[in-house]
This record gives structure tokens, sequence and C-alpha cells, in this order.
């Protein structure tokens, strides 16, 4: 007889932790289901019950009731209540590859540490889209399996889920979602019975099939089990059993490659991209902060014999990766969920600023006198042109000054200016004070900084030379030895003077109506798109070593949707745009700085890059590496048939896109904006950049690209952006493939500038030489972590390999030996002392604790 196909009955509630109500509202509500699913445990009603894959719902319900924890480790060593693996649920596209290992890793360690095990299953029950290197990320934690809902487009229930580098993971696909109330809702038998049917042909093959029970913030109801086995008992050819997930036998028959992103099956909602922009904004930044600066500084500090700020390190993450659920990152929830973010956002910020300050005054001398240390938080050596400001109390300041190195040598700088002021001294170690000094204003041209490394420089008196230079500025020009920026006929046109290759209309913007909502976006059944006027140029920025033009631009914007929302309305504004365009001595990059102040609603900005003519291909940069975007083959029939979603044009980006067609290319480097598309126009190719798209409500259902609502209908009048905007980017034009170019180093170099952390009057712990301490000899490896282990002493660094090709390459890290390790950071083979030879496949991961 054939073997009954097992039904594994995984009963669950999916806790948004903040949604359509904030996170102290919900909180009220998780106190009392908690208390609920205990019970029913403990009284043997349910035999296990699994709070959706998350550790910080039971953080939160601790938090409130603390004398719980004993009863809830007892139920998680039975087995009985299953949580984890991750903290929170996020949105993997929006979040780093970094964020969300570390993610996993909090969760993990708080799963530990209430008597739960290492991890088996990945669970992704909501998602909206699943990042390709999950599977690779999956395993480094030990998981021997995934679940996964959105993005998937095939008829079977588990398939084999393949990432880049090769890694695979057996998958179970949730068909029907995790939503399934069948057994909670009040129903005769006969309607449970059909239902079971309905939702069991759905699964082909002979796997066992995963059918969760429970939906969004549900309790679980005492009469479940009961009702199970009743409606069990009418197919005898299936063994219904409720435990965890780890008990389905999967069979998969079919291969999946790289990201989950299809919409066919269920709502991918992919118009988060652009939701509420500055919150992707805020978070990139914090991001940075804490992976490109505040650790590997406190790592600098350990090396040089100092404390490791660990558990202000491990409360920034909490903060951080609790902006990282879905709901929250995405934009999709109510305005007063996304004015708390901003708070968590703050407290990130604060942290991270005052710990790399803090690090920084400790790698530096101890000494009275006024000088600078920077830090490069690249994997690259850099030097290049930068400027600070440097406080010299009043009564020693010298007339003309100069930085000099450790040696004695002049630096390259000019003062720009010297003013007066008091200063606030604030130290840990002495009375606040207010000191009279000079301050000088200093652009100067740094020595090279080694990678994750520190060079110290002094403000002494003397003057130095500066070398002749090679930024030339008109009225309207602005060049270097490698571009030549024009505006002519009302565009602005880039040369790239190596290859003598031209980007004509290389800059403007496109506005057009958004209809949709904060998962959406729907153009209006009558679109009107405007296209901005380049109606001024003038010189902000003048010297031999760097220049700085300002374009400004009109464009004149629809005030919102008529009241039909079919078409934008009559009456519009004219807004101002500022374009500042900044151009250095020895840079390959082109910045530019974006302010305006957005007084229209709904509706979707967007920058425009013109690259010209050509056959190119789109690649994005991603989690863990750099990857090709396939285009969109048709344009999508509009409006949409009910629950089917429209495919986008769009794509998401971590930190940049580009354009190659193998002979030139064009690199779109941006801070905090994740949303790009390619697209052609007569023969012409162009990388449009989201800005910001502003709405008016969480949810609808009478969108043209989405076929029915996603949540509930509130309104959200701050998705409206309204005020003042700012935006970061910066174009690299290239030319032959990317991989040989230097891109993505060039777009960190942006991404991730140096910082420069003044000194003098406090006690540091006297000059640490980082240099030569860490190098990896091939360029095109990433350094993504350089920070203490969550396990040991040990500090852990981790390298990925971002390109389709296998690379070799030698790690230098004087003072240590070095160990392979996985993802939880356990402890591997010995690999070599001062420096160990590696080799890297295809966007692998590798990580490596140092001792």
């Amino acid at each position: 007889m054939p073997k009954p196909i097992d039904v594994i009955v995984f009963p669950h509630t999916h806790w948004d932790r903040e949604w359509y109500r904030t996170f102290q509202e919900f909180r009220v509500r998780l106190v009392a289901a908690i208390d609920r699913i205990v019970f029913l445990l403990e009284e043997d009603v349910y035999p296990f019950f699994m709070l959706d894959g998350q550790a910080i719902v039971v953080e939160d319900y601790l938090a409130i009731k603390p004398e719980m924890r004993p009863r809830l480790e007892k139920l998680i060593r039975e087995k009985k209540l299953a949580i984890g693996p991750w903290y929170i649920l996020p949105d993997e596209f929006l979040v780093s590859g970094e964020a969300i290992i570390r993610n996993l890793l909090r969760g993990i360690k708080i799963t530990l540490s209430l008597g739960g095990e290492r991890p088996k299953t990945g669970y992704l029950p909501d998602m909206f889209g699943h990042i390709g290197q999950m599977p690779q990320i999956l395993r480094g934690f030990g998981c021997q399996q995934a679940v996964v809902w959105r993005g998937v487009d095939i008829e079977a229930s588990s398939f084999e889920w393949v990432a880049p580098d090769g890694t695979s993971i057996p998958t179970h696909y949730l068909v029907d979602g995790y939503h399934n109330v069948s057994l909670f809702e009040k129903k005769g038998l006969s309607e449970r019975i059909e239902e079971t049917k309905v939702f069991l042909a759905r699964f082909q093959g002979k796997a066992d099939i995963l059918f969760p029970v429970g939906s969004d913030h549900l309790a679980p109801v005492s009469e479940m089990p009961g009702t199970l086995a009743e409606v069990a008992k009418h197919f005898p050819g299936h063994s219904f059993r409720i435990g965890p997930i780890e008990g389905a036998d999967l069979q998969p028959s079919l291969k999946i490659f790289g990201n989950l992103r299809y919409p066919s099956k269920a709502y991918l909602l992919q118009g988060v991209l652009s939701s509420r922009m500055s919150l992707k904004q805020q978070n990139a930044a914090c991001q940075g902060l804490l992976e490109r600066y505040a650790e590997p500084t406190s790592a600098l500090v350990k090396m040089a014999g100092g404390d490791y700020p660990e558990g202000l390190l491990e409360e920034a993450w909490r903060l951080l990766l609790q902006n990282h659920p879905h709901d929250s990152i995405c934009g999709c929830s109510v305005d007063e969920v996304h004015r708390e973010m901003n708070t968590r956002f703050a407290s990130v910020q604060q942290l991270g600023n005052t710990l790399v300050e803090s690090n920084l005054l400790k790698l530096s001398p101890n000494t009275s006198e006024p000088g600078i240390i920077l830090f490069n938080p690249t994997s690259r050596p850099r030097r290049e042109w930068l400027k600070t400001t440097i406080d010299w109390p009043e009564e020693t300041a010298a007339a003309e000054v100069s930085l000099f190195d450790l040696e004695g040598k002049t630096l390259p700088c000019f003062v720009e200016g010297a003013m007066s002021k008091e200063s606030f001294q604030a130290g840990g170690d002495f009375v606040p004070y207010w000191q009279k000094v000079k301050q000088y204003a200093i652009s100067f041209l740094s020595p090279e900084i080694p990678p994750m490394g520190t060079v110290v420089l002094f403000l002494r008196s003397g003057e130095t030379a500066l070398p002749e230079g090679t930024v030339r500025i008109a009225e309207n020009s602005l060049e270097n030895e490698y571009f030549f920026l024009s505006v002519s006929r009302g565009q602005l046109r880039l040369r790239d003077k190596q290859s003598n290759r031209l980007f004509e209309d290389v800059h403007f913007f496109v506005d057009g109506g958004d209809a949709g909502d904060e998962y959406t976006y729907s153009p209006p059944e009558s679109d009107k798109v405007e296209r901005s006027r380049l109606v001024g140029c003038s010189i902000m920025r003048q010297t031999a070593h760097w220049g700085v033009l300002r374009l400004d631009y009109e464009i004149e914007i629809p005030l919102a949707l008529t009241a039909d929302r079919r078409e934008r309305s009559e009456e519009s504004r004219t807004i101002r745009i500022f374009s500042y365009v900044s151009l250095r001595s020895g840079e390959r990059r082109v910045e530019i700085k974006t302010e305006l102040s957005n007084e229209c609603m709904d509706h979707r900005l967007r920058v425009v890059f013109g690259f010209g003519k050509g056959a190119p291909q789109a690649f994005r940069e991603g989690a863990f590496g750099i990857f090709f975007q396939k285009p969109l083959e048709e344009k999508p029939l509009l409006p949409v048939s009910p629950l089917q979603e429209a495919p986008v044009p769009t794509f998401a980006q971590q930190g940049f896109s580009l354009l190659d067609d193998s002979v030139k290319g064009l690199a779109i480097a941006a801070k905090g904006l994740p949303e790009v598309e390619a697209m052609c126009a007569s023969e012409e190719y162009f990388l449009a950049l989201t800005l910001l798209r502003s709405v008016d409500w969480l949810s609808r259902d009478d969108l043209r690209t989405r076929g029915g609502g996603a949540g509930p209908h509130f309104p959200t009048p701050d998705a409206q952006c309204i005020g003042y905007q700012s935006f970061e980017y910066a174009i690299i034009p290239f030319s032959g493939k990317w991989e040989e170019a230097g891109i993505q180093q060039e777009a960190h170099f942006f991404l991730h500038p140096v910082w420069i952390q003044p000194f003098g009057n406090h006690r540091g712990a006297g000059f640490f030489d980082s240099s030569d301490r860490l190098f990896v000899e091939d360029s095109r490896l990433v350094v993504s972590a350089l920070k203490k282990s969550a396990w040991s002493d040990s500090l852990l660094l981790r390298l990925y390999n971002p390109t389709g090709r296998k690379l070799e390459s030698r790690v230098k890290v004087r003072g240590f030996r070095a160990f392979s390790c996985d993802l939880l950071e356990e402890e591997g083979e010995f690999l070599g002392e001062d420096f160990f030879e590696i080799a890297l496949r295809p966007f692998a991961i590798e990580s490596f604790l140092l001792k």
C-alpha cells in the first residue's frame, strides 16, 4: 500500500509587530495571546505552537511579564513552543545583507538563551519576495530547509532553491500562504471538510504537506485540535498531526535559481521600494554607520588593547533591527508607526556617531596639539580631497597654519577661512567648560588611508605649497582630468575624456501621477507626465582642486489627482529643484546633491540619467553581490484582473546600478534610494532613479496595477512626503566591462566617505598604527564586517565575492591567527598566521575568526 501523506498542521500566529496599529497597541494583544498559548500548551490542549519564526515576540512579552520566563523556557526546551530563528521578519530587499545576518544571529542567540536549539528551518512566511542569496545565508546558519510564500511561480509544493554561489536548500512553498482560519472560525463540519479538500488538492506528488493554522495577530482557540480530529476522519489517505515544520518530508523535483520575485501567485507589493523614501535614506545611513564605522573602529580599539563596546553596539543593532520588519521599513503602515521609527533611527545615529567619535579619539595621540584622525571605512586604500574644521585655542593659535603628518611632512592643503568662536568642551574626565578658539576651515589632499584603517594629521604653524590643480570651472562647465561637464541647449552633457565618449542629456527629472497606495505604484488612467527644464547654472565653489556647480531646474507638477482619481488636476505648482554638481581632482565620479520642496500630492518624481544608444545590459548591487537585472519582457495590460498584480519594470538596488554594453558603461550610486528602472525610448537607454512617491492611503482596492486591497483602507497623509527633500547620488561613467572597471570600489568610496575626527585637549590612548593590519589583495573582494565575535573574544572578518567568477586572493591579518567559521561564528579550520589564502567561488560569502 502507498504510504499515507503526512499533513503537518502547524498552529501559529503571524505577528506584525507594528502595522495598522502601533507597536504598543499590538503589544497589549500580544501579551494576552501568549498568555493563552502558554495555558493551552501547559494543559496539553495543544501539543505544539509556533511564534511566527521570530524571537522578538518573546522579548516584547517578557519585558511586560518577566516572571513568565521559566514557564516559557520549559515549553521551548520541551519543543512545544517554537521561536526564532529570526529576531524579526525583515524585508529582504530594503535591508543590507549584513543586517540580514545580524538579524538571524540575534534571533538565534535569544532562542538559545531560552532553551531552544540551533535552527533547522528558515521560516519566511510574508516577505515581499526573497533575495537570491538567502539559501547561502540559511545554510551558513545550519538551516536544513526553508519555508516561503510570496514570490514563487510554480505549481508544486516544494522545490530546491539555489543561490548564485550554487548553495541550495530544500524549500516548502506555502501554496495558499500562511493564512488559514478554517479550523478557527465557527463553521459546520461539512464546510470545513470541503475547504480542507480544496486545500489538499493544491498539492501534487507524495511529499508531506504543510498545513498552517492561524493568521495575523490571532490567538489560538481551544477547540482547534478536536476540530482537526473530526476533519481528519474524512481523509483516510492522509495522516494529520500537529507538530513542527521540521517533521515534514520534502521531495523537491525542480530547481529555482536566485531571487523569488514573481507576482503571479501572490501580491509582491513592489511599490514599497519607494514609499516614504526618508525611511530608506535613514536606514541606509544607520546600516552604514554601524557596519562601516562603529564596528570597525571598535575593532581597532580592541586591537590597540582597549575595550570593545559590545553592549552599546548590541543596543544600536537591536533598535535598528526593530525598524526592519516588512511593514515598517517598507513604509506601508499608519503614520504613527513611521513616526516612532524615526525616533529609533535617531537613537541609532546618536549611539553610532558617539561610538565612532569615542573610538577615534582613543586611537589618536594623547596630546593637546590640535589635529585630525582619518578613518577609511572601505575595503581599498584611498587618497582624496577632503574638507573639515579644526579648533585651536585662541591664545596659542597661529596666524598661518598647515597640516602635517606623523613624520613632520606638510600636506597639500589650503585654509578657506578662519573665525573666532566659543567651543563647548565636555569629556568624561573633566568638568564641561567653554573655550575660546580659532576655527580653521581647511581643504586638503589626504595621504593614502589604509583599508579599515586610520591616518593621523596635526594642525601646526606653517605654509604649504599646493600642487597644480586639475579642476577647471566656468559659468556653464566643470571638468577634471577625467570628465568634462557642460550645460548646453538646456541639457547637462558629460564627456569621458579618457574614452572620448559623450553622455548627452545625462541628468534630468520626470514626474508622473500616482493613484496607488503605500504598497503599489499605479498610474492614473489618464496620466500627465512632466519633464524638468534646466533654467540656470551658477558657480558655488571654485578652486583648482574642487568645483561645484548649482543647476536650477523647474518642473510643473499637477497639485493632486482629481476627485475620481482617474487623472491629474489642472491646477499645478512650479517646483524648483536645485542640484549641486561636485567634481574633485583625481576622482572618477560626479557627486550630486539635489534639494527641493515637495508641494504636490499623488505623484512619483524620478531623476533620469541618459546612457545613449547601444544595447546595454543592466546590473544592480544587491545583498552580497552585483547581479544581472533581467528586463521586463512586455508591458502589462491595465487594469489587471481581480487578485492579480502587474509585473513592474522597476527593481531594487542596495548601493548602485549600472548599464554596460561592454564598450562603455554608466553607473549610478545612491544613498538610500533603492528603486531603479532601466528604460529604452527611441533607441536611447536611460536609468531612472526614484526620488519620492507621494500617496495618501495605506491600501486601496481600486488600483489599475493590483486587483484588490493589500491591507486596511486607512488614510496616511504623511506618506505624501510634503516639504523639504534632499537626495545624494553619483554618476560614474566607465569603459569596458564593469568587473574590470573598479565600479564597486568607486561607488563605495562615494557611499562611505572618509570619517574626519578632530582631536586635541583630550586623553587619547596614544597613537595606534593601523596601517598594514588588514589588506585583501584582490580589489574585487569586499569586506562586509569587521567586529568582535558574538561568542568569544576573537574578531570576526567577513568577505564576499560580488562577481560571477571565482576569485583567489591573499588576505593579510597582521598580528592574528585566522580560522574559518560559519555565519553562526563557530570556529573551523586554522588558515594561517599574519596572512592566509582564499579561493571564493562566484558570489560566495566567507567568514573568518581572528585570534
